[in-house]
């Protein structure tokens, strides 16, 4: 189901639509959740893109590292055995 209808983001706008109202019970200008243009919907789609691309490039730097840790102590290890 896609982000516009999951029952996740209904029951947050139910909640925050509590909190928009003022304490005499009037009703306060709605929060729209939904892209205002073309532009942002794009610029959300390559937000999203972006935040998945670094995710695999911080795993990919972790990988390395312990790559690199792994053989600096096996090194070590084979060092002490000769």
């Amino acid at each position: 189901m896609g982000w516009r209808g999951s029952v996740r983001t209904k029951g947050l706008r139910k909640v925050i639509g509590r909190f928009g109202r003022s304490k005499r019970g009037r009703e306060a200008q709605a929060v729209s959740f939904l892209p205002e243009s073309t532009f942002d919907a794009m610029l959300d789609l390559r937000l999203k893109e972006l935040h998945r691309q670094i995710g695999e490039v911080k795993g990919r730097i972790n990988g390395l590292f312990f790559f690199v840790l792994g053989a600096a102590i096996l090194q070590v290890g084979l060092g002490a055995l000769s």
